[in-house]
């Protein structure tokens, strides 16, 4: 699991002065051990420290990953966690970036999460009254909105339809549950 270090909280950020805060963007984040590195641990994970390992190296040092949950806000760690990820892998970035101006092959980062199923997360808002707002709004969401959305629902035994290449075609679903 690639740096599970929890980035500052929103009460020691707003301590922090906007001079301090620029400062604090160019200078490398202090990092200590984390009290949940054993919870990871404990189902199976594997923490890796990018200071000891960067993440640009992980695959060569050990192998294409299911799931990372970056929270360090480093910004290139985005695209490495992507790379770092095997087909049908999740990365999820909880960290808040400062600026990193850099370049990057937009259609080859989009490639490797399209073609390969990846799936790249941002979160912030993981509070119970988050989670409570996001249900309200599905509940109060139209059903049409998301009627529109889905073009197709087939069952398992009509999986080559439901992949077949359909220009009109926005998203389509395989449910069990038929």
């Amino acid at each position: 699991m690639a740096d599970t270090i929890p980035s500052a909280t929103t009460q020691q950020r707003d301590a922090v002065t906007k001079e301090q805060q620029r400062s604090a963007r160019q200078s490398v984040p202090i990092r200590t051990p984390s009290p949940y590195l054993s919870s990871f641990e404990g189902i199976g994970g594997t923490y890796v420290d990018s200071r000891e390992t960067p993440l640009s190296e992980f695959v060569a040092q050990h192998e294409p990953t299911d799931f990372i949950f970056e929270a360090t806000g480093y910004p290139k760690h985005s695209t490495d966690a992507v790379k770092a990820l095997g087909p049908n892998g999740d990365a999820a970035l909880q960290g808040i970036p400062s600026s990193l101006e850099g370049e990057i092959d937009g259609g080859e980062f989009h490639s490797e999460l399209v073609v390969s199923n990846k799936t790249l997360l941002g979160i912030v808002n993981a509070r119970k009254r988050h989670f409570q707002n996001a249900v309200e709004w599905l509940t109060e969401t139209s059903e049409d909105v998301f009627d529109k959305l889905v073009t197709g629902i087939y069952e398992p035994q009509e999986i080559d339809q439901a992949i077949e290449n359909d220009a009109a075609a926005i998203k389509t679903v395989v449910s069990f549950n038929q």
